[in-house]
């Protein structure tokens, strides 16, 4: 679904127009997200570019190892990863609705504080995604997005 709004656009509309790789690497803080930064440029959003999730606006959203990986920004520039995947009721989530689960991509193993702002969008994320729940058909379970290789990307 393509609103006509482009990632730049999107950016532009968050204040963080100029934004590029080495700007998210600055305001993230992870090599990881940078890099996403830089191959997202190539790789068409999932979801809508500026769909709203509480503060923050999707950015830019593809599967990734099973899961869909979403980056949002807020436009005072804040930005992190989100990852929707197949619930598993075995593994607790910040959100869980309609079948998938939202995690705050965090570099952590589930002990690891998250960020008021980014928990409360996520929940808000799992909530915007009613309407798209189509294109989200397919995804893996966090744990059987963890048990993948890491070999491949942007998979099916």
């Amino acid at each position: 679904m393509n609103n006509g709004l482009t990632r730049r656009d999107a950016l532009r509309n968050l204040g963080l127009g100029s934004l590029t790789a080495a700007g998210l690497l600055a305001v993230v803080g992870d090599a990881t997200a940078a890099d996403a930064a830089a191959s997202s440029v190539a790789t068409p959003s999932v979801l809508p570019v500026g769909l709203t999730a509480g503060a923050y606006s999707v950015v830019h959203a593809a599967r990734s190892h099973g899961a869909l990986r979403v980056e949002l920004a807020a436009p005072d520039g804040d930005a992190f990863v989100a990852l929707v995947c197949a619930h598993d009721p075995a593994t607790r989530s910040l959100a869980t609705r309609d079948g998938l689960d939202v995690f705050v991509e965090n570099q952590g193993q589930g002990d690891t504080p998250t960020n008021e702002r980014h928990g409360l969008s996520a929940m808000a994320l799992v909530a915007a995604l009613g309407p798209h729940r189509g294109e989200l058909s397919g995804l893996s379970t966090l744990a059987e997005r963890q048990a993948q290789p890491e070999a491949t990307d942007n998979d099916k």
